[in-house]
């Protein structure tokens, strides 16, 4: 600064107007370094009076302006340094006076808002490259905080140099995460060129514990937080081998920091870094189940656990109960979803052996109905859970984890003997055994809707009430995937959903399932070149012109369109069709288009969702653009599918047929009258001079070509019970889906731990319009800042009973000071509706790791 900047300076402070009471003005110039030493007396300000401060001077200068001279207005150049205030001879007469700084630091100093007191210009004068720097200093500047402490602004530089916010928590994080190589460090590197490291490395002492020397790296560091962390709700005694790296008074502010961590690919890879550094695994290994299901951070663990429970499972134990609640509980975990297609897997290797072990007498039903009804009711689940685990399965294939890949293949050979050898065996001899007689003298079995009277029973009905009404018929949509997409309904659109059953027309493929589902009177077999064509009332059933040729026979106002036809119409046209037809019948193939061929029968679980979702698409479409109603979701049969080949054992050679052969499948025949076939379930066509045959439970007829382990045909249940969704869609009647909801059961409301928990209880269970949903739990100030850990609770429970629908969670307060007096509140949100704000008083001892 020049002569001449300081002397306007200077004159314009003392033209400012005195503060009430003052009759002159007395400025401290203060300069420790001597910079403006020569300068001095080159000075002149017009009534203002000037004096040098020397060693000797203070008492006289005291005297004169306390005694001698309370009139004029004075300069006081001080060059002199006291670290102490008793030293200071003047200091009662600079209390009432004002300062003035010229050097470099004190600009900068006031520029920053920082005090300007001894301790903070020696705190300042470290960070001279800092200063140099101009887009750091508008950074800090930006910050717009008073410093009158170093640690204040040694925090805030250091923040601005790791691209932070602020905050002692915010540097670390950015740290650990600029990668564990010390040399490459981005954060560290500035740190030690502008920054300070000592002061790094001090700050890191205070808040984690961890102390730095020339052999420690910020592996180290990563190893010794995360460690200490995770003893905040581990005891440290399960961490033995690696006690060095954990400070238990600081645990609690380790937590913290660990929880502030995003939890992305990054951090992914730090946490493997920190496990390998240490062999965390061979730790995990030795712990108890019941300590290891609460360790977060690692990934690693997940491996464990599941690779435990996998080695049960291969072993035949499988603890239903027990392994239900560590699949809950990891659910919220951190990397749950690293590893979620095996929890996926685990979760319905569970349930299928629940089923196992619920039936393992067999089944004993007599009469088709019983079976049917436990079929639609229950056993449905058994091939939901298959498909289910199959699509996780397939996952895991596709991206393999060495630890868990075996494992895991092993545990899909039992669930194939389970579903396979006894389920659909067993089951399906028990509903053969009691439809056999009917099939072979009506072809079709008492006292269960039929397929063929589907037209006559709902279009018809629907018709004559003068309404519109949409028939959706999905290629191959057996009943457990309908089950599915009836609660896909209920949860997504306004509309109600009701899920029923008929019995398919045997043989349960296409063309005869397309051609039962018309409007008909009687149904005619006609064989040319060796294919056998279904006709209705003596017209062809194949292909779209033709049925829709038969669906105008019963009502002019009748369309048959697919599903690619209607999605690729404008909205215009859709509605065109809405104003001039009564009956539209839309079909669709995404499942029989892909379990049909060999290539691609190992993705018809994947289509099964494709066509669900496809299915939504139409029902959304049809009651928003084209004024729907009333719609019914049906199919022209089911199917069969074993992931892995059948035997040869469970395969008949055609050498079993006697006589002529109209029509051949892999799951049914159809042949002339005289024919027979030893083994197989002889099955009355309905139809002059042919009949028909079926395989028992889930044997293949020896065929060349096409799908081996995805059948239809045949008699099975999954092959013959097809569903029948009855969709209305009204808006007076309909109520929209709502997100299932939580309270609050624990009754105090005040808080005397840093780990304590709470009780929470799933009001209603999810289903009928009520969909499942993930909450967020955490505790806020007065002024919203979060003061707690964020918990997670996956709402997402089916049982009935309450207390089936209750959760216990553990929450962790941040390591700072609580006031008894404030109120402070719990949140509950799910991100969508209104959240639940809940009132509470924290009362938490000194603690010694309370120290940010």
């Amino acid at each position: 600064m020049t002569l001449e900047t300081i002397q306007n300076s200077l004159i314009e402070r003392f033209k400012q107007p005195l503060d009430e009471f003052y009759i002159r003005r007395i400025i401290f110039w203060n300069d420790n370094d001597r910079e403006f030493a020569e300068i001095v007396d080159e000075i002149f300000i017009e009534n203002v009076k000037i004096i040098k401060l020397t060693e000797n001077n203070n008492f006289a200068v005291k005297k004169l302006l306390t005694i001698d001279d309370l009139e004029s207005n004075y300069l006081i150049y001080n060059p002199i340094s006291c670290e102490k205030d008793e030293e200071k001879w003047l200091l009662d007469v600079e209390l009432y006076s004002e300062v003035f700084r010229a050097d470099y630091f004190s600009i900068k100093m006031q520029e920053l808002n920082i005090e300007n007191t001894h301790v903070m210009r020696q705190a300042i004068k470290i960070y001279g490259e800092f200063l140099k720097n101009e887009n750091y200093v508008l950074a800090l500047r930006k910050m717009d905080r008073v410093y009158v402490t170093p640690t204040q602004l040694d925090i805030n530089i250091m923040a601005i140099l790791c691209r932070r916010e602020g905050g002692a928590k915010n540097i670390i994080v950015a740290v650990l995460l600029d990668g564990l190589e010390d040399d490459n460090n981005e954060c560290l590197v500035k740190i030690r060129k502008v920054g300070n490291m000592n002061v790094f490395w001090e700050m890191i002492k205070k808040y984690t514990g961890f102390i730095k020397d020339e052999q420690k790296t910020l592996m180290d560091l990563a190893t010794h937080i995360f460690l200490t962390g995770l003893c905040q709700t581990i005891d440290k005694s399960e961490f033995k081998g690696v006690e060095e790296f954990i400070a238990s008074s600081k645990k609690a502010f380790c937590y913290s920091l660990v929880q502030d961590f995003d939890y992305n690919d990054k951090f992914y890879e730090i946490t493997k870094s920190v496990e390998e550094y240490v062999n965390l695994i061979s730790i995990f290994n030795k712990m108890d189940m019941n300590a290891l299901i609460d360790v977060q951070i690692f990934p690693s663990v997940n491996e464990v656990i599941l690779s435990r429970l996998f080695i049960d499972i291969n072993e035949q134990v499988i603890r239903t109960d027990f392994i239900l609640d560590i699949i809950d509980r990891r659910k919220v975990a951190s990397w749950f979803n690293k590893s979620k297609d095996y929890y996926e897997c685990l979760y319905n290797i569970v349930k299928i052996n629940e089923f196992y072990k619920k039936n393992s007498a067999g089944f004993h039903f007599k009469e088709a109905q019983q079976i049917c009804e436990f079929y639609v009711t229950e056993a449905y689940k058994m091939d939901k859970y298959y498909r289910h685990f199959h699509l996780a399965f397939g996952k895991t294939l596709k991206d393999p984890n060495l630890v868990l890949g075996d494992l895991l293949k092993q545990s899909a050979d039992y669930i194939e003997n389970v579903y396979n050898n006894w389920y659909l065996k067993e089951l399906n001899n028990c509903w053969i055994e009691a439809i056999s007689e009917d099939l072979d003298t009506q072809g079709e079995i008492s006292d269960i809707a039929r397929q063929r009277e589907f037209y006559s029973r709902y279009v018809d009905n629907v018709k004559n009430k003068n309404s519109k009404v949409f028939v959706i018929i999905s290629d191959a949509f057996r009943y457990e995937i309908a089950k599915q997409l009836e609660d896909d309904l209920d949860r997504q659109t306004e509309g109600k959903a009701k899920l029923e059953y008929m019995q398919a027309v045997f043989p349960s493929i296409t063309s005869y399932g397309m051609a039962a589902l018309l409007p008909h009177n009687e149904f005619s077999i006609k064989q040319n070149d060796s294919v056998i064509l279904f006709e209705v009332d003596g017209q062809s059933t194949s292909g779209i012109k033709n049925r829709e040729r038969i669906l105008k026979t019963k009502n002019k106002e009748s369309i048959a369109i697919t599903y690619n036809e209607l999605i690729g119409m404008k909205s215009a046209e859709r509605r065109v069709i809405s104003n001039e037809q009564k009956v539209v019948y839309i079909y669709h193939n995404s499942i029989d288009a892909i379990g049909d061929k060999a290539l691609t029968e190992n993705k018809v679980f994947e289509a099964c969702n494709i066509a669900i979702e496809e299915i939504l698409s139409i029902v959304k479409m049809i009651t928003k653009e084209m004024n729907g109603t009333k719609i019914f979701i049906t199919a022209d049969h089911g199917f069969l599918y074993s992931y892995k080949a059948l035997a040869e054992t469970e395969k008949v050679s055609q050498d079993v047929f006697k006589g002529d052969i109209y029509e051949l499948g892999k799951r049914y025949a159809i042949t002339s009258e005289n024919t027979t076939a030893e083994f197989l379930i002889k099955v009355n066509m309905q139809v002059k001079g042919v009949i028909g045959y079926a395989p028992k439970n889930i044997i293949r007829i020896k065929k060349s070509g096409g799908a081996e382990n995805y059948v239809h045909g045949g008699i099975s249940l999954q092959e013959l019970i097809i569903p029948l969704i009855c969709y209305k869609n009204s808006s007076k009647q309909s109520k929209r889906a709502e997100n299932v909801q939580l309270m609050l059961i624990s009754e105090s409301r005040k808080i005397s731990n840093l780990v304590f928990s709470l009780k929470l209880l799933q009001k209603t269970a999810v289903g009928n319009k009520i969909k499942p949903i993930d909450y967020k739990l955490y505790f806020i100030d007065d002024e919203g800042v979060c003061v707690s850990d964020k918990q997670t609770i996956v709402a997402d429970k089916k049982a009935k009973d309450n207390t089936e629908r209750e959760f216990q969670i553990k929450f962790n307060l941040k390591p700072i000071y609580f006031d008894r007096r404030k109120i402070y509140k719990l949140i509950i949100t799910n991100g969508i509706d209104d959240p639940m704000e809940i009132e509470y008083k924290i009362d938490v001892a000194f603690n010694s790791e309370i120290d940010i």
